[in-house]
């Protein structure tokens, strides 16, 4: 982690990076972690949760309306799923990540 935060350190001292700005607080990851290769694809929601190291963790600048006890990261990334397509109102896993909530398929 410490070899990680110094790369990312020449990016937060250019004076012309957004990144010089950022400031990691805390980091969050499982105690118990579930490999995604390890699951049947396509995986229905909720992911793993891994029992979380840090059941309190949140970004402070974005997700100011869940800064609250027992909330974290894992607690909601861990129901990240793929946007319903056609007739189907199933949504699988997305890997943890929002990114795919409103895709939609080409025309």
């Amino acid at each position: 982690m410490h070899d990680l935060l110094n790369h990312c350190d020449q990016y937060r001292c250019d004076s012309n990076s957004p990144w010089r700005f950022y400031n990691l607080v805390n980091v969050q990851w499982p105690t118990v972690p579930v490999p995604l290769s390890s699951l049947k694809a396509p995986q229905p929601l909720p992911l793993p949760d891994g029992a979380p190291n840090d059941t309190a963790l949140v970004n402070a600048v974005i997700e100011t309306f869940l800064q609250q006890a027992n909330v974290g990261c894992i607690e909601c990334h861990q129901f990240a799923g793929t946007a319903a397509s056609g007739g189907n109102t199933t949504r699988y896993d997305a890997g943890y990540s929002f990114m795919f909530k409103g895709a939609s398929a080409s025309q």
